[in-house]
């Protein structure tokens, strides 16, 4: 427009031809007459600007980041047009300066037009929302469609504007836009390309140019309101549009960080001379100017892809003035006030067009960083073993964020399930060491038997419905400990890992957002053994003549001789634990005597059993001790049964003999011997190979018979022992014989 207007008003054209008076005259008015018209098409209002509305809010920890490019620049056979891409200061720097042509980089016959850019968003993030916005100059009806390439997509997949903003009254402005989250989504970090963004090309003050307006999600940054508007206004003369962005709250004390964005059309770049009416346009957060090195505060809009003061370079081509399309993020801290739920965006001119499409903000805010820590305590002493007793710990804290700020917590409650394996120890829960009630609905904690669980209601003002206040650490008030016990079942098996997860909610004060938070409580494992009974076998007699001494190292790895020492046995072991691991040469006929020496280990021991199974190529001798003197018959042996097994089990420190013999059959004393292949054969009778593996069980592993030995049962128990010999109970042996084949 700029240069028709200098075109009408040179004289010296007039001059230059013959025209007569009336001729110049004529031409004359015919110029004010144009004059007049393109002053009310350039400076009156626009006739349907698209008001600004918001298209997208949430609040999470994330960003909003622009991918933009232009696919409009000056034709390359001007002279000037490099140095005008390149942004040097000139008054060619403008699009009014140019018959516009397209860009185009993808080398693809269907196209007529194309750019690139990169999106790289940090590592573990997410896309929550993504909108791409195109805009030209044209009303040719297929304007609202763009094709669109991302890294994955392998070629381009065509997009249709769901919202068409035109008829601004502003030549053939149009903003197009279309939710492309999915393919984001889908896409993540690498190069987008967008095709056929439709305008006037070969005609002076035109542009076009997308951007794809990304929010995303990332764990490690900041919680931020993050906000999208669009619309389509007109700027012109001194004219100027505000934008009411709202639906946030700033933080009640500290600091407060914005980061605003935007994407503005026809934009120019000023020329630095005096009085250059491309400048004046100004970005302005509550009557504050917005401005960087790269957008001064008196030419905002100057034809930029920036963010935070730095041109974007991630993309094709890669022009410093895009020739009429902006695409800004702008750094705008510390000009909210503390608890501001609004903010009013102002654009305005100092003499050129302009057409603001997109605002965006992302307004940081305080939200609670509350940590959950977790931790146990075996109150038996490691490691847990049937029937220890666990207690959990659970300290909650509300902490500063890394620039140290904070929210208090509201409405704290915290929700622990008793772990699989394990049974609640009842009026066992502590609230920051004062003792609670399992009962409903009387204090401040409860034992759910229904659900299994217990309930924990937190901090200042909690009652026995509702969790209370957390304040901010240090302050007073910012911790909360909670306290349970659970025992292991009887039955768990050996091995077993209990493991147990609390979850936490609270709202934010500022927000009045729920959180809950289950991944910060970090499951305890406990690795769970049963009760043990240490044994030791030895061969302590042949043909009835007794074997002395102690042999307390094997070469057998399957032989736990060589680690008795190290176990409470009773003292001195070469008399208690008497006996060899190698016997000698023995014929056929030979009797041969066995003795496997049990000792409790770590806990009491009910119902403890062992099985021993006959040696190959040896035959169990039913009558071994029928002629022992003495000879003490335990009560419900079978009357007149042979007694092939004995049994040392008496209170004395150091039994030699045996203190009850235990017949061969099916009766109710506690020894039983079992033929070979015997189907009632106990599982509890197993086979293992040279390498510890179990071959066999029960009647499969009961080859050459098997002599088993209920050393307690009921709810009699075999203690720990606790010291050498120590209790005196804890400790015996069973005993028998078999003779070579």
């Amino acid at each position: 427009m700029r240069l028709l207007l200098r075109y009408l008003t040179r004289k010296s054209r007039l001059k230059r031809q013959n025209y007569r008076p009336w001729q110049v005259k004529l031409l004359s008015w015919v110029g004010i007459f144009l004059l007049s018209l393109l002053s009310i098409s350039y400076f009156a209002p626009p006739a349907h600007s698209v008001p600004f509305t918001r298209r997208f809010q949430t609040n999470d920890k994330g960003d909003i980041v622009f991918v933009s490019n232009t696919v409009m620049t000056c034709p390359s056979s001007r002279p000037n047009c490099a140095s005008a891409q390149a942004g040097t200061a000139g008054t060619s720097n403008q699009n009014n300066a140019f018959s516009m042509v397209y860009v185009d980089v993808d080398s693809d016959a269907s196209t007529f037009n194309s750019s690139r850019a990169n999106l790289n968003l940090p590592a573990g993030s997410t896309v929550l929302w993504a909108g791409l916005y195109w805009s030209g100059d044209s009303s040719n009806a297929t304007r609202s469609q763009v094709r669109l390439a991302t890294p994955t997509s392998g070629g381009y997949t065509n997009i249709t504007a769901s919202s068409l903003y035109s008829g601004t009254g502003y030549q053939n402005a149009y903003e197009g836009f279309a939710n492309v989250t999915s393919l984001l989504q889908a896409g993540g970090n690498g190069t987008y390309t967008v095709a056929n963004v439709l305008s006037t090309p070969n005609s002076a003050n035109r542009w076009a140019g997308w951007s794809i307006v990304v929010v995303y999600r990332n764990l490690n940054e900041q919680a931020r309101n993050l906000s999208v508007y669009d619309g389509l206004e007109v700027v012109s003369g001194s004219g100027q549009v505000n934008i009411l962005v709202s639906g946030f709250i700033t933080p009640p004390v500290g600091a407060v960080n914005v980061k605003l964005g935007a994407i503005v059309y026809d934009g120019d770049r000023g020329s630095g001379a005096p009085n250059d009416s491309y400048t004046g346009d100004q970005f302005r957060l509550n009557g504050t100017n917005i401005s960087n090195a790269i957008n001064p505060s008196n030419d905002v809009f100057n034809s930029t892809i920036s963010s935070l003061g730095a041109h974007v370079t991630t993309k094709n081509p890669n022009y410093i003035n895009q020739l009429g399309y902006d695409a800004d993020i702008f750094s705008a801290n510390g000009i909210l006030a503390n608890g501001s739920t609004s903010a009013t965006l102002t654009v305005t001119t100092g003499g050129e067009v302009i057409l603001p499409g997109v605002i965006t903000s992302a307004i940081n805010l305080y939200t609670p960083v509350v940590n959950v820590n977790k931790t146990l305590n075996d109150l038996n002493g490691d490691p847990a073993e049937i029937g220890d007793i666990l207690e959990y710990t659970v300290v909650v804290r509300n902490n500063r964020d890394a620039n140290g700020n904070g929210d208090p917590a509201n409405n704290n409650v915290l929700i622990d399930p008793i772990p699989a394996n394990t049974t609640y120890v009842p009026n066992s829960l502590k609230i920051d060491g004062v003792a609670k009630t399992d009962a409903v609905g009387d204090d401040q904690a409860e034992f759910v038997a229904g659900s299994n669980q217990t309930v924990f209601r937190l901090g200042a003002g909690a009652n026995a419905s509702v969790g209370g206040n957390l304040q901010v650490s240090p302050a007073a008030g910012s911790s909360s400990t909670i306290q349970f016990r659970v025992t292991i079942n009887p039955g768990t098996p050996s091995g077993v890992v209990i493991t147990n997860q609390a979850e936490h909610s609270y709202t934010g004060a500022t927000l009045g957002e729920g959180v809950s938070l289950g991944s910060d409580s970090p499951a305890v494992p406990v690795q769970v053994r049963t009760a043990a009974v240490s044994l030791v076998k030895r061969i302590t007699a042949i043909n009835n003549i007794a074997l002395s001494g102690f042999e307390g190292i094997s070469s057998d790895p399957n032989d736990n001789g060589n680690t008795v020492e190290d176990i409470n046995w009773p003292q001195p072991l070469a008399t208690y634990l008497r006996g060899r691991i190698d016997g000698g040469l023995v014929k056929p006929t030979d009797e041969v005597e066995y003795t496997v020496y049990f000792l409790g280990n770590r806990r009491p021991s009910t119902n403890s059993r062992i099985c021993d199974l006959v040696p190959e190529r040896q035959i169990f001798i039913p009558t071994g001790y029928n002629t022992a003197v003495p000879r003490p018959i335990e009560l419900g042996a079978a009357p007149s049964s042979d007694t092939g097994i004995a049994l040392g089990f008496s209170s004395t420190s150091l039994p030699a003999e045996p203190t009850v013999y235990l017949t061969n059959t099916n009766d109710s004393d506690r020894g039983r011997y079992y033929p070979p292949g015997d189907p009632l054969t106990p599982a509890s009778c197993q086979k293992f190979d040279a390498l510890g593996n179990l071959i066999a069980s029960g009647a499969a592993a009961n080859t050459n018979g098997a002599v088993v030995v209920n050393i307690v049962e009921g709810t009699n128990q075999l203690p720990p022992s606790t010291s050498a010999g120590t209790p005196p109970d804890s400790y015996g042996f069973i005993r028998f014989r078999a003779k070579v084949r």
